[in-house]
């Protein structure tokens, strides 16, 4: 089902599921070849868009668009989700400054809701010293919010989505919209409001150059993927120890390095002609 503002979609091919997610670009990788099925449903602003979606287990590397931010809420019923090193689960938010590079996993599945919105929008919800940082371009966090508010917040984003899938037609009334738009982000404001950060985010070891090292075992794999046949290469190719290597693609996707590059030949072999998934090798 589409229209104007609300887009509902499913997927067997994770490079389609990759290209239609907005505002970013997208490298996505099943666990399990095949089958790999995803759902999404979008609801579109004049300058945010609303998403809700479901898909079987998957890791994924990408990065925002320049002018946008992201917040990312897993649902409820949904085992944690990785995102930048950090654990995600059932009442945390997710956050990404303008341009932000990330990376994760969902090893049982992910299931999700999201909002992509202009940084200017975001930045104004922003408060206190834990999320100040977070109006610089590339900054990211995870945010362990009050349970209400954090319920509030699901509630409202999956409720946005389902009327829209159920009457379009009030979609098209921008009084109806413009009322929506403030409620979201009304919802949003409370959510920050209560938000710190989490102790998975304050307990977690941090690699160091954990993101340099899996956007460049990325770039070399899309460049000599044929000629990379285990963890030695990769280490030998990116000049970093085995120890930094397993410990950098264990923290950001939860498994081992051989297994990681077993995956991503196997996704590379089955890529959808004419689909190029992108993202620019930016540093942490």
């Amino acid at each position: 089902m589409n229209s104007h503002r609300v887009s509902y979609a499913t997927f067997d091919h994770f490079d389609e599921f990759a290209a239609s997610l907005p505002g970013t670009s997208l490298i996505v990788t099943p666990f399990a070849l095949p089958p790999f099925s995803a759902q999404t449903t979008l609801l579109r602003f004049d300058e945010m868009v609303v998403t809700t979606g479901r898909a079987t287990p998957l890791m994924f590397t990408g990065s925002l668009s320049a002018g946008s931010a992201r917040l990312v809420l897993p649902l409820e019923k949904t085992q944690a989700l990785r995102l930048n090193g950090l654990m995600v689960q059932t009442g945390d938010v997710a956050v990404f400054g303008a341009g932000t590079s990330y990376d994760g996993a969902g090893c049982h599945g992910v299931n999700w809701a999201s909002l992509v919105l202009p940084s200017e929008t975001l930045q104004p919800l922003l408060k206190g010293s834990c999320q100040s940082s977070l109006r610089r371009a590339g900054a990211h966090a995870v945010l362990h919010a009050s349970p209400r508010n954090w319920a509030e917040a699901t509630s409202l984003l999956t409720a946005a989505a389902q009327i829209g899938l159920e009457d379009p037609q009030a979609l098209t009334v921008a009084e109806a919209m413009r009322g929506l738009r403030a409620d979201l982000l009304e919802a949003l404001r409370e959510l920050l409001a209560t938000a710190r950060q989490s102790d998975a985010a304050r307990s977690k070891a941090i690699v160091q150059g954990r993101q340099h090292i899996v956007r460049a075992v990325e770039d070399l794999l899309k460049a000599e993927g044929g000629e990379i046949r285990s963890a030695k290469d990769l280490c030998t190719a990116i000049d970093v120890t085995p120890k930094r290597l397993r410990a950098a693609i264990e923290m950001s996707f939860g498994i081992g390095p051989e297994h990681y590059l077993e995956l991503r030949r196997l996704a590379m072999e089955c890529a959808v002609p004419g689909i190029v998934p992108r993202h620019p090798s930016t540093p942490e």
